[in-house]
């Protein structure tokens, strides 16, 4: 009896150790605007940002990041309003316009990302997709974008651990809606 009420305790002690290691999970989705024509999506980009909310409205998204552009706001309006519908989202909370282009080169901006917790999509814009990825894990790579790609989507998954050593990051490349020409 004492074993098995021995073996009950460690296991649970050790579910609380793991789940404390590995508490903090954040993934960025970060994607490029839909098409657009000047600063408003076309019919083909409100077509992909339906597409968009689509694809992540089952992943826990907490915060959503656009820029001053329509083209941005638009791109992730079909989520932002699915979520809200849904109770799952707060827009005066959770919802964040970014300077672009900004005065401090990002810092501003990704300082207060970094800050949040929680899945988050972030539309960013050509010029400044590599600016972000990087902020958040350093690669060495430069990500080429055509002027003519919508369809790209970054994921950048970061696990923190209290314990440092644990701590991972990743990036992941993924595509949505229909292809790009």
């Amino acid at each position: 009896m004492k074993t098995r009420y021995f073996i009950a305790i460690s296991i649970a002690l050790l579910m609380a150790v793991v789940y404390l290691i590995f508490q903090n999970k954040t993934a960025y989705y970060i994607v490029r605007h839909a098409e657009k024509s000047g600063d408003m999506l076309t019919g083909e980009g409100q077509n992909r940002a339906a597409t968009l909310r689509d694809s992540l409205i089952g992943k826990n998204i907490k915060n959503v990041w656009v820029s001053t552009t329509n083209r941005s706001q638009q791109t992730a309006a079909p989520l932002v309003e699915a979520l809200a519908a849904a109770g799952s989202f707060d827009e005066a909370e959770q919802y964040h316009i970014y300077d672009y282009p900004d005065s401090d080169g990002g810092a501003s901006f990704m300082t207060s990302l970094k800050a949040n917790k929680g899945n988050m999509l972030i539309v960013g814009h050509t010029d400044n997709i590599n600016a972000i990825i990087d902020s958040l894990i350093h690669k060495d790579e430069v990500i080429s974008i055509n002027s003519e790609d919508y369809d790209n989507m970054y994921v950048v998954r970061i696990r923190r651990s209290i314990l440092s050593i644990l701590n991972t990051k990743e990036l992941v490349y993924t595509t949505y809606g229909e292809e790009s020409p």
